[in-house]
This record gives structure tokens, C-alpha cells and sequence, in this order.
């Protein structure tokens, strides 16, 4: 299907009554990504399932019960429906496999189909499957994650870390190490993920007590990113330090201190006026 360059090139609407109804039509198709929150937020996702999964041998049998689920939470909005359905697909029998430690056939080939879809809302699905599926370690979630980490849409990789929060939790120290790689690497949306996925408050998400009270665990993550040149990357470090702030504000004016002591980046000193904000 030819989508109209207007429709492809537009900008994301600013209120979900302003999205307009060819968009909603083609996003509820599974053709057209979310350009934005507002216009997720308007996602039929009976529809989009409706459409998406009749093409899946796989998930076209739960569609009946899926949808009598959705139904039954009517009340809860986009986002809540899209952890819902992973929630849904990962209870089925033909998607538990508890006697191993690695995807089975049928947990790979759901996840695959959802996971490279055209759509993003599809995509999210997915990650939030992935961390869903109890038989996989927390280190191998991480791996099959790195991708959607380094999605081009900016609300699959949102889903990407906040589909694996609640288990870098439950295994904080070994999470704030694994995400020390992350941090060296060449890519700004992987780097970016190794500061969400640890921040100590968050947006939409479980806080993280312990770093709230001992943000110094995080420290050798930050030193990684303190120097960071990519904006996208410098907001989550600061918003890091700002949450920590709140509750340990002598260890973020101590850190940041040292670091502007040890560096005359303009781009320290941007992470750093950011992280101290709620200071002042």
C-alpha cells in the first residue's frame, strides 16, 4: 500500500482529538508507525491485533480470548493494553517453556514476527513478551533486547528498557555491570538505555530504592557517560543525577563537582547544570 508523503512526513499530533482519523485507521492497520505518545495513546488495539495477528498461525487462535481480555479492561488505556497483551500471550501454553533456559521454537517465532514488525506498537508487544517469558536468565533478555535498545522509533525503545526494569531490579548489581558494556558503546541509543534502564526514579516506572539511597552504585556507569557528546544520551545522564538529587543532594553536588574538576567538556557542563536543576 502507497502511503501519501503527508501522512508519512507529518508531526505528531499535540492532543489525541487532533490525530486524524486516516492516521488512526492506518496505525490500527499495522501500516503506519506512532509518531508520538498522543497518537499511541489513540491505538485501537482490538483492531491492530485483529489485523496484525490473522496473518500468524501462531497467535491467530488466541485472538477470540485476547480480545475478550481487552474487553474486560476497556478502562485502561493504550499503554496499559500494550502490557496486557504481552502479559496475555505470555500465559498461553503454547508460549511456556519452563524446562530450559533458551527460547523455544514457538517463543522465538512469536517473538520474531512481533519483534520485526512494520509496526511500532506491534514492536512493543514484543518487548514487553521478552520480558515476560520467566524460563529466560536476565542476561540473555538483556541480549535479544539489544536491538529494539537501538530501535529508530523512539517509543519501542522506550518499551525496550521499561519491559525490563522490574528484573534489573531484582538483580541490580548484576544489571549495573552488564550495563558498563552498554556504555561503551558506539551507539547513542545503547548508551542511552545503560542510564534508563538505571535510573533511581524514572518516568511511567517501579523506583529503584537503593540507588535512591546509595546512588555511589551507580557511579562507574555515570563516569562512563559523564563526557558524553549525543544530547539524547546527556538528558538521561542528567536526569539520573537529578533523581538522585532528591534524596542524596550532597552526593550529586560532590560528583558533579569532581567531574568539572576533571573536565572542561561543554558537555559535562551540560549534563551537569541539568542534573542539579531541582537544586536551585
Amino acid at each position: 500500500m502507497n502511503i501519501p508523503p503527508e501522512i508519512l512526513n507529518r508531526k505528531g499530533a499535540r492532543k489525541t482529538s487532533e490525530v486524524p482519523k486516516k492516521v488512526q485507521e492506518l496505525i490500527n492497520q499495522g501500516l503506519i508507525e506512532a509518531k508520538n505518545l498522543m497518537e499511541l495513546l489513540t491505538v485501537n488495539h482490538k483492531t491492530l491485533t485483529q489485523t496484525v495477528f490473522s496473518v500468524s498461525l501462531r497467535l491467530k487462535p488466541m485472538l477470540p480470548n485476547l480480545h475478550k481480555t481487552l474487553d474486560k479492561h476497556q478502562d485502561k488505556s493504550s499503554w496499559n493494553h500494550i502490557q496486557l497483551i504481552a502479559r496475555f500471550l505470555a500465559s498461553q501454553p503454547s508460549l511456556q517453556n519452563s524446562s530450559t533456559q533458551k527460547l523455544s521454537a514457538q517463543q522465538k517465532e512469536v517473538l520474531e514476527f512481533l519483534t520485526q514488525h512494520p509496526s511500532d506498537v506491534v514492536r512493543e508487544y514484543g518487548c514487553f513478551l521478552l520480558g515476560c517469558f520467566e524460563n529466560i536468565p536476565f542476561k540473555q533478555k538483556l541480549a535479544l533486547m539489544h536491538d529494539l535498545a537501538d530501535d529508530h522509533n523512539p517509543g519501542a525503545r522506550e518499551t525496550a528498557w521499561l519491559a525490563l526494569r522490574d528484573e534489573f531490579i531484582e538483580h541490580l548489581d548484576v544489571g549495573l555491570t552488564l550495563m558498563l558494556d552498554w556504555a561503551k558503546s558506539d551507539k547513542p541509543n545503547i548508551r542511552r538505555f545503560a542510564s534508563e534502564i538505571s535510573r533511581p526514579r524514572g518516568v511511567w516506572c517501579k523506583h529503584i530504592e537503593v540507588l535512591k539511597e546509595h546512588p555511589q552504585k551507580g557511579e562507574k556507569l555515570l563516569n562512563l557517560l559523564k563526557e558524553d557528546a549525543h544530547k539524547y544520551v546527556q538528558d538521561s545522564v542528567g536526569n539520573w543525577i537529578n533523581d538522585a538529587a532528591k534524596t542524596n543532594p550532597e552526593w550529586a553536588k560532590k560528583l558533579t563537582q569532581d567531574w568539572l574538576k576533571s573536565s572542561d567538556s561543554k558537555h559535562t557542563q551540560r549534563i551537569v547544570k541539568r542534573g542539579l536543576r531541582s537544586l536551585k
